[in-house]
């Protein structure tokens, strides 16, 4: 897996959760953090027009590891498509935005440049709505969960925006990572 955002917001529901019914819960956790680090100090390059604007997009997960209910319920979306949009602003601000529920993140970015945008090795600044999120298990235990760390990246390439987005979830309540996730999207304006 890639390098992880670490912060100490809570974050995101994951592509693949969405699918296996995922819901949010809006009652606050006693063990999640409650304060956002504040954005970077530094302004990043204006993204370059190819970048910016609002893309439709289509992600599947590709991999997953972890273990418990949850890391099952991520595993068993692998290859499973939800529709996402990604709005680019040229400031170097994207906000990732699930299509089937109140799910929303927005990261500040970096450029190549070029046609590139990413998180990667940044230490970069994200905040998410909806946290923490639940998901029931098959056997009906409830678990509520948050991020601990996203990256995203994409690249334009003629008309379509592709990309990725890591994440790692842990259960609220219990120590470790729960789930580590890796989803792959791509799109058109």
């Amino acid at each position: 897996m890639r390098t992880r955002l670490w912060v100490l917001s809570a974050a995101v529901l994951f592509a693949a959760c969405v699918g296996a019914g995922c819901s949010s819960d809006s009652a606050p956790s006693p063990s999640a953090p409650s304060v956002s680090p504040a954005p970077a100090q530094t302004t990043p390059a204006p993204l370059t027009e190819q970048l910016v604007g609002v893309w439709s997009l289509t992600m599947s997960v590709s991999e997953a590891a972890g273990a418990g209910c949850l890391a099952e319920a991520v595993r068993a979306q692998v290859g499973a498509a939800s529709a996402y949009s990604l709005m680019i602003l040229e400031s170097g601000q994207v906000t990732l935005k699930s299509s089937s529920d109140a799910l929303s993140c927005v990261f500040v970015v970096k450029t190549d440049g070029e046609a590139g945008f990413t998180t990667h090795g940044e230490n970069g600044f994200y905040q998410c709505t909806g946290e923490p999120r639940s998901y029931q298990c098959a056997d009906g235990t409830e678990v509520r969960y948050i991020s601990w760390g996203q990256d995203i990246d994409g690249r334009v390439s003629g008309s379509r925006l592709s990309g990725t987005w890591s994440a790692a979830w842990f259960e609220v309540g219990k120590d470790g990572p729960g789930v580590e996730s890796e989803a792959q999207f791509s799109g058109t304006r």
